[in-house]
């Protein structure tokens, strides 16, 4: 099995990244009428509902990335909407499909943890990473112990 292109795995991810953006987005827009309410009140003061729905909110959001990062490719076999629109596939280091606790730790742990707590460094990183290393693996993959492979191009290629 070749293994995906840097650029492919990039432009996947990118894409991926647009589709989520959008959704949270659009749920985020139905928050915006509390909000301006909230300013134009006479105190200017951040009350405790306000609070509790933005975190309500940011757990919308994490469940979320999880269900599009984790879930969707157990459903879809290795991919996400991203990855299946560039031929791409994840798999285990074995070229065995990959599971629950695989994918947990690929993009839970290894890409949605990690780059909040670094704040994005390591999305930087990630890349220089996967374009040095001859098996074009990145922190996530390496953290996960799985690959990335092109369903396309044909190991002649």
């Amino acid at each position: 099995m070749k293994l995906a292109k840097v650029r492919h795995r990039i432009m996947a991810a990118l894409l991926d990244f647009a589709i989520m953006l959008a959704v949270l987005i659009v749920i985020t827009l139905i928050k915006i009428p509390f909000i301006v309410s909230m300013l134009r009140s006479d105190e200017h003061v951040v009350t405790s509902k306000f609070i509790i729905d933005m975190f309500r909110l940011g757990i919308i959001y994490c469940v979320l990335l999880l269900i599009y990062y984790v879930v969707v490719p157990l459903l879809f076999k290795g991919q996400t909407i991203g990855k299946k629109i560039f031929k791409l596939k994840i798999v285990k280091e074995d070229n065995s499909d990959v599971d629950y606790k695989t994918m947990f730790y690929r993009e839970g742990m290894g890409r949605i943890f990690i780059n909040f707590a670094s704040l994005g460094i390591t999305i930087v990183s990630s890349v220089v990473i996967m374009s040095l290393r001859k098996d074009k693996r990145d922190l996530a993959d390496i953290i996960a112990k799985t690959k990335v492979i092109d369903l396309y191009e044909s190991e002649d290629d």
